[in-house]
């Protein structure tokens, strides 16, 4: 993905139709999680419509931690050309920003089931707060 050829940002999806759809609706729903991400406020700022996304690598791999690999490579290698990005958290590759292990603990905490503190239903540690606005509204 890439504005006027200047800033890149690089990511990795199996479906770039689905990609980019997704794209234009978290870009400017605030209720989205992904709407203070440095892309999203980019397309805000300059308007959806300069930005591109193109295919660098069409790859098969085996886990995340191949394609994060691969996509922190990609990374690198922008960086070294002077190519500017959008990125703000590194992909593995030779400047992680986090392990791939931390990654896997994050999204096992995400995923953790606590109590609901009104109704004591089960919900996952990153549901709580939307449980909480949809079934206890007041």
């Amino acid at each position: 993905m890439y504005l006027d050829n200047k800033i890149c940002y690089v990511g990795s999806t199996k479906d770039m139709k689905d990609r980019m759809k997704n794209y234009r609706v978290l870009h400017h729903n605030p209720k989205q999680v992904g709407y203070t991400c440095k892309i999203h406020q980019a397309m805000r700022e300059h308007g959806f419509d300069r930005f591109t996304m193109g295919l660098l690598e069409e790859v098969e791999v085996e886990n995340k931690r191949e394609l994060f690999s691969i996509e922190g490579g990609w990374q690198d290698t922008f960086e070294e050309l002077g190519i500017n990005l959008y990125n703000t958290v590194k992909a593995q590759g030779l400047g992680n920003v986090y392990s791939y292990e931390t990654y896997q603990k994050r999204l096992a905490k995400q995923r953790e089931k606590i109590p609901c503190d009104i109704c004591g239903k089960m919900i996952c540690r990153m549901g709580i707060s939307r449980h909480k606005k949809r079934k206890h509204k007041n």
